[in-house]
This record gives C-alpha cells, structure tokens and sequence, in this order.
C-alpha cells in the first residue's frame, strides 16, 4: 500500500532554479508539542535556509557544519545538517522545533529557501507522518506528489494506491498501479453479530492487486503456462494491463505514468488477453 499521506499536506517540494527564492507555509496549531523538519537536496546544490516565526522574526539556518541551535519565541530550533552516503547521493536539513514551556509558537512558519549555485534544483520537505502531528499543523501550500509511504518505496514491489470505484476518483498518489480503495464495504465480526462498514485507504486497495498477482501466478507457475511469472515480469503484466483511471479534471496521457494513478487500474481481464 503506498500510503494515505497524499491528502495530509505534510510535503512541499518542487524545483528552484540559480537567484530564486521560494517560500513554503507551515501552520503551526495551538497544541503542537514538537515538529521534525526534513529538508531534502541534491548535495551539489547551494540553497540557504531561513525560518520565519509567526511573530516576523527571522533566523537564518546555517547550512555548514553539523548541529546548530538557536532561539526563537517560546521555541528553540535545533538543526543537523546530512552528507550523501554510500547508499544517498542527496543531502537532509533536520529541523527540530522544541518547545521551551509547554508548546511551540502556534500560527504561519515560514520555510524560506533561497537559491545560491543550482545545478538540478529539485527539494523536498517533508513533515512527520499527520498521525504524529496535530490536527491543525500541516503545509498551506502542500504538494501531494511524492507522499508514498514505507515499504511501497522499495523498487522492487509492486506499490498500490487506491481510487473511488464508484466515482471513479482517485485516493492515491504515484503508485505502479491502483485498484478499489475507496468506501469498501468489509465484514467485522462482533460476538456472534456480523456487522459491515466502509472504509477507505490503499490498504483496502492492495488486496484486489495481491489477488490478481495469486491468479496470474497461479496461470503461470502452478498450471504450467509460465514458470517464470514472478517478479518484475508479474509486475510487467499487471501494469501492461492496467487501463486508464479517469479522474475529474485531470487529463491523462495513456503513454506514460502520472502521479496520482501510476500506469492505471488494474484489470486481469486485460492482463490475460494480452498474454493468452
């Protein structure tokens, strides 16, 4: 399942370019006891950080060295500054905002980034998860693209996200492939009473997939028709089945991916008439 962060708005991100200066809006509610701020870059890039508190006052965020503090209103801002390892070619600014009573400043965080020598100019910022956050801290300005969750990041898994079946309106953001996922009715049982209820999240989508993945397995592996329908090759046929997901208001070019719905919906029916 990739996830159901898509809606949260716990990422910013983008492209900035060499002399560009670009702003992300961080709402801070009331009761927020503590936030973890993770900057993400190519380390070849160059671009300074400041902070502005909801009261106008800036600090700039040094970008050499390791660990930084400062103090700001009722909050102290510890920074922690990341090198590329043998496994990461980018670079992470660690944010941590601590409250020095009971609560960080509540009200509009401004994360200023401000461009020096650019060379790929891609950023991400990320938030905890919104079930670590309160209810009103999140970005104003948030991009959902990107918000797949662990382990749906692993290259090879097939990562599933989820679209209304009914309404034909889609839940997840940049999967492989999507399936139902939206207000599915489930059983529960409660003593000896079988009750029913409608859920949502991509966790509800990822069985449809794991059914179909069993199915053309079983075609292949087990009946004999191909032994080596497994891994990226099952993969392949799901997706080279998929069919288009149309979503209110968004165009979709059939020829590539996009973010929100990935190659499409899944479809046996389709997967089998193009490999029998």
């Amino acid at each position: 399942g990739s996830g159901n962060e898509a809606d949260k708005a716990i990422h910013f991100g983008g492209i900035i370019n060499t002399g560009q200066v670009q702003t992300a809006y961080l709402s801070v509610g009331e009761y927020q006891s503590a936030i973890d701020i993770q900057i993400w870059k190519n380390y070849w890039d160059t671009i300074d950080v400041m902070l502005i508190n909801p009261r106008g006052e800036q600090i700039g965020i040094i970008t050499e060295g390791r660990i930084n503090r400062y103090e700001t209103y009722n909050t102290e801002i510890i920074t922690l500054l990341g090198e590329p390892s043998p496994y990461n070619i980018y670079q992470e600014i660690y944010i941590n905002l601590i409250p020095k009573t009971d609560y960080i400043l509540s009200g509009i965080w401004q994360i200023v980034l401000m461009a020096g020598s650019i060379r790929a100019g891609e950023y991400n910022i990320w938030l905890p998860s919104s079930q670590a956050l309160g209810y009103a801290t999140a970005f104003n300005n948030p991009t959902a693209d990107g918000t797949i969750t662990i382990p749906a990041t692993a290259r090879n898994c097939i990562a599933v996200g989820a679209y209304n079946s009914i309404r034909n309106v889609n839940a997840g953001v940049k999967p492989d492939i999507t399936a139902p996922g939206v207000d599915i009715s489930i059983a529960r049982q409660r003593g000896n009473d079988i009750t029913y209820r409608n859920v949502t999240g991509t966790s509800y989508a990822v069985p449809v997939v794991t059914g179909a993945a069993a199915l053309l397995m079983q075609w292949g592996i087990v009946m004999g028709n191909d032994r080596f329908m497994y891994g990226e090759k099952l993969k392949a046929a799901l997706i080279d089945g998929s069919k288009p997901v149309g979503l209110v208001g968004i165009t979709r070019n059939d020829n590539q991916p996009d973010p929100r719905t990935g190659w499409g919906a899944v479809c046996l029916k389709n997967t089998l008439n193009k490999i029998l």
